[in-house]
């Protein structure tokens, strides 16, 4: 049972306008006119919110529910999943896209208000875009960026260029010179001429400080035919099975390639096309929100900066399938829990100090839970 009898959050939330792709699962379109947001909601002590996605067309949807004391009976459910907030490991630093010249020009490409509508998607709200731009200042010295690349972030950035009703990304890659996601090949030591001591070149502090994860793109292996394929559930699969190894395994950030690519999966000099979370459609005027963009989102919407992982461990029945999982202790002081149930439909319970939960996972789905562990 929901614990509010009104919630402006779901007043405010714009559903996906779906379009079913043949064999696979949903797309979530975007136009001039409209663009589906959703916000993240806190949840009442003693509850908890959960946010779903699935291969049946589930997107970002909630539910809610309770806590009730623990009369411990694993019979009840597939699996169970014992949270301790007091075993602590590593501190979360983001999550991100890389600013290619090819996301650049696929983002130039859109009507104005359909770029606002990009952005929003993806980033956090306006007030981290001046730290952000600091950051990146030394990469977008004018001798260190590609036109497209510095249009990107100069004008987008300082513009309401994060949202709360997006993913709320808090990375940025910025490519150090040119890659294949470029009309043409280019470096940062081309002036002058055989200068192999590169003494025109140098990188910055954050090169060697800090150096997230980043993910091979989908689609971008000689087998995988279809480079660009929209409406896949299975890449988002990889996405959210990538990360839960990763974060189960001490990483701090994980930072995605080209934040929008075209139709084909370009533009790219090389012919090496790829898939996105977000494809461009520059003659229908739209853009698709594939199912890897809300499969990252499960994880960058909710594990803020300065999140700790914490332990979960997990009790199953005999021959039952685990599920796969991560658990965060946000700065605000609640647990975000992420489950990828890859299977059919399932009764799990959770349980956190001396309260559980039971909740039901859709088939061939993930959910985010969020609560505040009652110890």
């Amino acid at each position: 049972m929901k614990p509010y009898s009104v919630n402006f959050n779901d007043i405010l939330d714009k559903p996906c306008a779906a379009r079913q792709i043949k064999d696979r699962s949903i797309i979530c379109v975007c136009n001039t006119t409209y663009c589906d947001e959703f916000t993240r909601e806190k949840p009442v002590k003693g509850s908890y919110v959960t946010y779903t996605s699935s291969e049946a067309g589930s997107r970002f949807k909630k539910g809610y529910g309770v806590f009730h004391d623990s009369g411990w009976n694993p019979k009840c459910c597939s699996a169970s999943l014992v949270v301790n907030s007091k075993v602590k490991y590593q501190v979360a630093e983001g999550f991100g896209g890389a600013v290619t010249d090819a996301a650049s020009i696929n983002w130039k490409s859109l009507p104005e208000v359909m770029q606002q509508s990009l952005i929003d998607a993806l980033y956090l709200h306006a007030c981290s875009a001046r730290d952000l731009l600091h950051k990146l200042r030394p990469l977008l010295h004018p001798a260190h960026s590609s036109p497209a690349d510095k249009e990107f972030v100069h004008l987008v950035l300082p513009s309401s260029y994060y949202s709360s009703k997006g993913l709320e990304y808090n990375m940025i890659r910025v490519p150090i010179g040119g890659c294949d996601f470029s009309t043409h090949a280019y470096a940062y030591n081309e002036l002058p001429e055989n200068d192999i001591d590169l003494l025109n070149f140098n990188l910055t502090s954050e090169d060697f400080e800090f150096k997230p994860t980043s993910k091979r793109r989908r689609g971008s292996f000689p087998w995988q035919k279809l480079k660009v394929d929209l409406g896949s559930w299975p890449r988002a699969v990889t996405y959210i099975s990538d990360i839960l190894e990763d974060l189960n395994h001490n990483v701090v950030g994980w930072i995605d390639w080209n934040l929008c690519l075209n139709t084909h999966g370009g533009p790219n000099w090389s012919e090496n096309y790829v898939d996105s979370p977000i494809i461009v459609d520059v003659i229908k005027n739209e853009f698709y929100k594939q199912p890897m963009f809300y499969a990252m989102g499960h994880f960058s919407k909710f594990i803020k900066r300065g999140s700790r992982r914490i332990e979960v461990n997990e009790i199953k029945r005999l021959f039952s399938s685990s599920v796969k999982h991560v658990g965060f202790l946000t700065p605000d002081g609640t647990v975000v829990l992420v489950l990828l149930n890859e299977g059919e439909k399932r009764i799990v319970s959770v349980r956190c100090g001396k309260k559980k939960a039971v909740l039901e996972l859709e088939a061939k789905s993930v959910t985010t839970m969020e609560f505040y562990c009652v110890l």
